[in-house]
C-alpha cells in the first residue's frame, strides 16, 4: 500500500487527493471512459474523499483500508472453503487456500 500510495501521490504532500485517485482509477480501468463504472465509483469516491470531493486521503488511512479489506477477504475465503461460519476447514482445503 505504501508503494502504491507514493506512486499516485503526485505532488508528494503525503495525502491522496481526488484528482490523484482518479488517475489511479484510470490505470486500474483503462478501458472505462466513465470512471464511475470502474468498480463502484461513486461509493468509493465519497467514502475516501467526501461528497464534495475535498476530503484528503492519508497514507495511514489507505494502509488501514487495505489491511481491513485483506482480513475481510480472508474471512470470506475461509468461510467458503470450510463450509460456513464456525466450521473447520480440511487440511486439503487449507493447503489450497495457501497456494492461491
Amino acid at each position: 500500500a505504501r508503494v502504491a500510495f507514493k506512486m499516485f501521490d503526485l505532488d508528494g504532500n503525503g495525502v491522496l487527493e481526488l484528482d490523484e485517485f482518479k488517475d489511479l482509477l484510470r490505470v486500474i480501468c483503462p478501458d472505462q471512459s466513465d470512471l464511475d463504472s470502474c468498480g463502484d465509483g461513486d461509493s468509493i469516491l465519497e467514502q475516501f474523499f467526501g461528497v464534495d470531493g475535498k476530503k484528503h486521503y492519508q497514507k495511514k488511512n489507505l494502509t488501514k483500508f487495505v489491511a481491513e479489506l485483506r482480513y475481510a477477504l480472508l474471512q470470506i475465503e475461509f468461510s467458503r472453503y470450510s463450509g460456513g461460519v464456525g466450521k473447520d476447514m480440511s487440511a486439503k482445503d487449507f493447503g489450497y487456500v495457501l497456494l492461491m
